[in-house]
């Protein structure tokens, strides 16, 4: 997996009882989506985790684990405290079924921080390359997850740093601010459904 912690995206392998647990959800007969959310996706469900505290506790034990939620509380409030100052809990939960030539735009989410767990990748990035033999390997973005930050030092202002997807991607998670501009490039040649589980964390300052 891509390490991205130097723009505050941080990844992880789920343990494998979880991540099978998080398969088993795309099963579920769920409801319609899509008018939440921007994806030029057909297929778009929401997710309930009330049934599955598991997913629910590993979700919010992740904050642990890095330093977004310390920098969200110096950098917003202007104040350093404990976890135990703000109330988190998950928030609204996804599924995105994408299919060869569906794509998701430039985006940020609600909330207060956000996950992506790739679920399925039917595709390889160097396979999806060798369809634009005459374009640089550093420019391809067929079927990559991108992400959007300002850096002044460079011409336009805007960095974008991408995942060049592959089935060893499955199983991983990443978790960044929910302001954080993001979007997902279309693949082809597959018939198969490339699947991610996103949502929201969102936070409750106490008294």
């Amino acid at each position: 997996m891509k390490d991205l912690s130097h723009i505050n995206v941080f990844s992880e392998k789920i343990p494998e009882d979880i991540f099978l647990n998080i398969k088993n959800l795309v099963n579920f007969h769920l409801e319609d989506h899509n008018e939440y959310l921007v994806g030029h996706i057909k297929k778009e469900v929401s997710i309930d985790l009330k049934q599955c505290k598991d997913i629910d506790k590993y979700l919010l034990k992740i904050l642990t684990k890095t330093n977004l939620f310390e920098n969200y509380m110096k950098g917003i409030i202007g104040q350093q405290h404990e976890q135990s100052f703000v109330e988190l809990r998950v928030g609204k939960v996804w599924m995105n079924f994408q299919k060869e030539n569906e794509f998701n735009p430039i985006h940020i989410h609600s909330g207060v921080f956000s996950f992506i767990i790739f679920i399925k990748i039917p595709y390889s990035y160097e396979e999806q390359a060798k369809l634009f033999p005459k374009t640089k390997l550093e420019d391809i973005r067929c079927g990559a997850t991108s992400f959007l930050t300002f850096d002044h030092s460079i011409r336009g202002g805007i960095r974008e740093e991408f995942l060049p997807l592959n089935p060893s991607y499955e199983g991983i998670i990443y978790f960044f601010r929910a302001d954080l501009n993001h979007l997902v490039y279309p693949f082809y040649n597959t018939q198969e459904e490339r699947i991610t589980m996103s949502g929201n964390i969102n936070l409750s300052h106490g008294s």
